[in-house]
Protein backbone atom coordinates (compact mmCIF):
# COMPACT_ATOMS: atom_id res chain seq x y z
CA UNK A 1 0.00 0.00 0.00
CA UNK A 2 1.68 2.95 -1.32
CA UNK A 3 5.55 1.94 -0.20
CA UNK A 4 8.42 4.22 -1.68
CA UNK A 5 11.62 4.19 -1.64
CA UNK A 6 14.22 7.23 -1.96
CA UNK A 7 18.17 7.20 -2.21
CA UNK A 8 20.41 10.13 -0.24
CA UNK A 9 23.39 10.49 -1.44
CA UNK A 10 24.44 12.99 0.72
CA UNK A 11 27.93 12.65 2.35
CA UNK A 12 29.31 11.03 0.23
CA UNK A 13 27.14 7.73 1.03
CA UNK A 14 24.07 5.67 -0.09
CA UNK A 15 21.51 6.23 2.29
CA UNK A 16 17.92 3.77 1.41
CA UNK A 17 14.73 4.93 2.58
CA UNK A 18 11.92 3.38 2.71
CA UNK A 19 8.56 4.52 3.79
CA UNK A 20 4.82 3.85 2.89
CA UNK A 21 2.51 7.13 2.06
CA UNK A 22 0.58 8.49 5.15
CA UNK A 23 2.39 6.79 7.70
CA UNK A 24 4.04 10.44 9.02
CA UNK A 25 4.84 9.05 12.36
CA UNK A 26 6.94 6.55 11.36
CA UNK A 27 4.96 3.58 13.81
CA UNK A 28 3.92 1.12 10.87
CA UNK A 29 0.35 1.87 11.12
CA UNK A 30 -1.49 4.65 9.37
CA UNK A 31 -4.05 6.48 11.84
CA UNK A 32 -5.10 9.44 13.33
CA UNK A 33 -1.96 10.27 15.28
CA UNK A 34 -0.77 10.68 11.33
CA UNK A 35 -3.75 12.82 10.98
CA UNK A 36 -2.82 15.07 13.61
CA UNK A 37 1.17 15.33 12.69
CA UNK A 38 -0.51 16.09 8.76
CA UNK A 39 -2.22 19.01 10.25
CA UNK A 40 0.38 20.49 12.13
CA UNK A 41 2.83 20.37 9.18
CA UNK A 42 0.14 21.98 7.07
CA UNK A 43 -0.79 24.66 10.03
CA UNK A 44 2.91 25.19 10.27
CA UNK A 45 3.28 23.79 13.75
CA UNK A 46 5.72 21.29 13.07
CA UNK A 47 8.70 21.27 10.59
CA UNK A 48 8.82 18.08 8.86
CA UNK A 49 12.13 15.86 7.54
CA UNK A 50 11.65 15.59 4.19
CA UNK A 51 10.69 12.13 4.32
CA UNK A 52 7.54 13.38 6.31
CA UNK A 53 6.65 15.91 3.72
CA UNK A 54 6.75 13.48 0.67
CA UNK A 55 4.59 10.90 2.94
CA UNK A 56 1.92 13.82 4.31
CA UNK A 57 1.45 14.47 0.59
CA UNK A 58 -0.65 11.51 -0.07
CA UNK A 59 -2.49 12.79 -3.42
CA UNK A 60 1.24 13.90 -4.35
CA UNK A 61 0.44 17.37 -5.88
CA UNK A 62 3.59 18.86 -4.44
CA UNK A 63 1.84 20.64 -0.87
CA UNK A 64 0.57 19.11 2.30
CA UNK A 65 -3.25 20.90 2.69
CA UNK A 66 -6.75 20.38 3.32
CA UNK A 67 -6.72 17.80 0.47
CA UNK A 68 -4.44 16.11 1.83
CA UNK A 69 -6.00 15.92 5.41
CA UNK A 70 -8.99 15.27 3.99
CA UNK A 71 -7.91 11.98 1.82
CA UNK A 72 -5.92 10.87 4.96
CA UNK A 73 -8.79 11.08 7.24
CA UNK A 74 -10.79 9.04 4.58
CA UNK A 75 -8.56 6.00 4.15
CA UNK A 76 -8.41 5.93 8.08
CA UNK A 77 -12.17 5.53 8.16
CA UNK A 78 -12.06 3.26 5.13
CA UNK A 79 -8.60 1.64 3.46
CA UNK A 80 -10.72 -0.66 1.27
CA UNK A 81 -12.37 2.19 -0.23
CA UNK A 82 -10.08 4.73 -0.11
CA UNK A 83 -6.95 3.51 -0.74
CA UNK A 84 -3.46 5.69 -0.16
CA UNK A 85 -1.97 4.74 -3.61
Amino acid sequence: MGDKLTADFSGGAVNVITYKLGDINDDGIIDILDAILLQRIWWGDHEPENWQRQVADVNRDGNVDANDLLLLLLHIADPDIYPLD
